[in-house]
């Protein structure tokens, strides 16, 4: 179940790249400007999450509960 969560994490960033934002009544759709905001906004919490997913799978150590509140908030984020 663990890797299935990494899995979509990841995929859910490359999502990320080319999925444009609402900015001010318009849609930007532009790359550079997607990519940017992406990094700027919320790409270290995504991938903080994912490197914290695979060393708790790796480690084996699941009594980690700060773990499934990170993956409530970005199941969050998501919808």
């Amino acid at each position: 179940m663990d890797i299935i969560f990494i899995l979509v994490f990841i995929i859910d960033m490359g999502v990320q790249f080319k999925t444009g934002f609402l900015y001010r009544g318009v849609i930007i759709t532009e790359k550079a400007r997607v990519v940017s905001r992406y990094l700027h906004y919320y790409f270290i919490f995504d991938i903080v999450l994912v490197v914290v997913l695979s060393t708790t799978l790796i480690s084996q150590n699941y009594d980690m509960n700060f773990v499934k509140l990170i993956i409530v908030m970005k199941f969050i984020r998501m919808f």
